[in-house]
């Protein structure tokens, strides 16, 4: 996959992890844009999006979050609506926007501003699929999401 703006200067690890993976490793043809800032709805600013991808099949806005503290393993809990945890961790085990409850929050935003910019400029009602890609820190994950919309 080709992407663009991939060597940010204030990317962190497990961004720079992902991108070299999409870069070398990632069987899906496609184009990926690194930091993309995409217009909020209102048109008064933007947000940025850590990936906005594009394959044959999606188009996609990517927010990725590494584990804070290095760990050996466990599950990390990802409940729609209420804070992320990882038993050994206190508070918030990936980093979380300030008033935000949990990563998906800050996908939503970027990911329905993104839309409503494709169906302004395409006149095209598009579907844009979220995804929050967690990388581990020094261990290995099993993933406890529950029911995700």
């Amino acid at each position: 996959m080709q992407v663009i703006n991939g060597n940010r200067p204030k990317m962190s690890g497990a961004e720079r992890a992902v991108i070299t993976w999409l870069e070398n490793d990632c069987p899906i043809p496609g184009i990926a844009f690194s930091g993309c800032h995409v217009t909020d709805r209102d048109g008064r600013g933007s947000q940025e999006a850590d990936l906005v991808v594009f394959t044959p099949e999606t188009a996609a806005c990517v927010e990725v979050k590494g584990i804070r503290k290095r760990h050996t393993s466990g599950t990390l809990s990802c409940p729609v609506n209420g804070r992320w945890n990882l038993p050994g961790i206190e508070g918030d085990p990936v980093h979380v926007r300030a008033g935000d409850t949990n990563p998906l929050e800050q996908l939503a935003g970027v990911m329905y501003s993104f839309k409503h910019l494709a169906a302004q400029t395409a006149d095209h009602d598009m579907f844009i699929a979220g995804l929050v890609l967690v990388v581990p820190n020094g261990g290995s994950l099993r993933l406890d999401k529950g029911p995700v919309p």
